[in-house]
C-alpha cells in the first residue's frame, strides 16, 4: 500500500475510469475515508476503542475541565450580584461557550492528531509568513494559562482551608495574610508532593 502523502490527498483520491465503468468495476469504486485511513497517512496508528456514548462524551468533559469547581467557585457571587438567574444562567452560557471551543477544537485535533496542542494547529492553520510567531506566541498563552490556572486552584485550596478553619472556631477572624500565607503553604506541598 502507497503512503498518501497528506490529508486532502487522502480525502479527494477517488478512482474513476468511465471508459470501464461497470456496476462492480474496479474502475467505478470510490474509496471512502475512515478516521484510521486518515491516522495511518499521517503515519499514525489506531491504538483505542473509540466507545464514547454522548452520555460518557459530556460526563467525561465535565470531569476533565473542572467545570463543577469553577461553577461552585463563583457561585456564591452570581447569587450575590445577579440573583438566581445569574447563577443559573451564567452556568448554560458558559457551558455553550466551552462547547463550541470543544467542537472547534475536535475538529482540528481529529484532523491533524498531535501532542502539541494548539500551537501545533496554529502553525498549520496561519498564514504562511506570520506561522512561526503566531505558533510561539500561542504556545506562551497556554502556558500562562497553565499558570493561572494553578493559580487559581491554589488560591481555591486556600481559601476553602480557611473557610472551614472558621466554621470549626467561628471566633476565628480570617485577614489577607492568614490567606496568602495558606496559599504559599498549598504551593510548597503541592510543588514538593510529586518528588516524594
Amino acid at each position: 500500500m502507497e503512503r498518501v502523502e497528506s490529508h486532502s490527498e487522502l480525502i479527494n483520491h477517488e478512482v474513476v475510469d468511465e471508459s470501464n465503468a461497470g456496476p462492480h468495476s474496479e474502475a467505478a469504486i470510490s474509496f471512502s475515508v475512515s478516521d484510521d485511513d486518515i491516522l495511518r497517512a499521517q503515519g499514525h496508528e489506531a491504538v483505542f476503542k473509540r466507545s464514547f456514548s454522548v452520555i460518557a462524551s459530556l460526563g467525561f468533559a465535565f470531569n476533565i475541565t473542572n467545570a463543577w469547581a469553577g461553577a461552585l467557585s463563583n457561585f456564591g457571587q452570581n447569587l450575590i450580584y445577579g440573583g438566581s438567574q445569574v447563577a443559573l444562567f451564567s452556568v448554560i452560557i458558559a457551558c455553550f461557550v466551552q462547547w463550541v471551543i470543544t467542537l472547534r477544537l475536535s475538529e482540528l485535533t481529529s484532523a491533524f492528531p498531535s501532542s502539541g496542542g494548539q500551537y501545533n494547529f496554529v502553525y498549520i492553520i496561519a498564514p504562511q509568513k506570520h506561522r512561526r510567531f503566531a505558533a510561539f506566541m500561542t504556545g506562551w498563552m497556554s502556558i500562562l494559562g497553565w499558570w493561572m490556572v494553578t493559580c487559581s486552584g491554589l488560591s481555591l485550596v486556600a481559601k476553602a482551608a480557611l473557610g472551614l478553619g472558621q466554621f470549626l472556631h467561628p471566633d476565628f477572624e480570617i485577614k489577607q495574610s492568614h490567606e496568602y500565607c495558606v496559599y504559599l503553604a498549598t504551593i510548597i506541598v503541592t510543588s514538593q508532593t510529586p518528588r516524594l
